[in-house]
């Protein structure tokens, strides 16, 4: 087989076809992987953001949470000290009910 200028120019040419067809889908494959990472970026931004928030609410619970605790131990606390006095007035009462009637007699 003979090969002529017009058969190597032909087979130049569809190398160059195949070779601009292969440039062109990879600029597209580029494009769209840079498309693709772009979305992820701003999917993973967006969790972190949700993430951070969860974080801040989770603190402000934490806070409020101790905050309520305290408060209630220093309500019980003061309800004991209620109570004691009570009692205390109690057997007081107690006793000068019980002297009160042992004068009676």
């Amino acid at each position: 087989m003979i090969v002529t200028d017009a058969d190597q120019e032909n087979e130049i040419a569809r190398i160059n076809a195949q070779k601009a067809l292969s440039d062109e889908n990879a600029a597209q494959a580029k494009i769209r992987a840079d498309k693709s990472i772009k979305a992820h970026r701003k999917e993973l931004r967006a969790q972190e953001r949700q993430l951070e928030e969860r974080e801040e609410r989770l603190k402000r619970l934490e806070t409020e949470a101790v905050k309520r605790v305290q408060l209630a131990e220093e309500r019980a606390n003061e309800a004991e000290k209620q109570v004691a006095s009570a009692n205390a007035k109690k057997e007081r009462a107690t006793y000068a009910l019980r002297k009160y009637k042992s004068k009676e007699k």
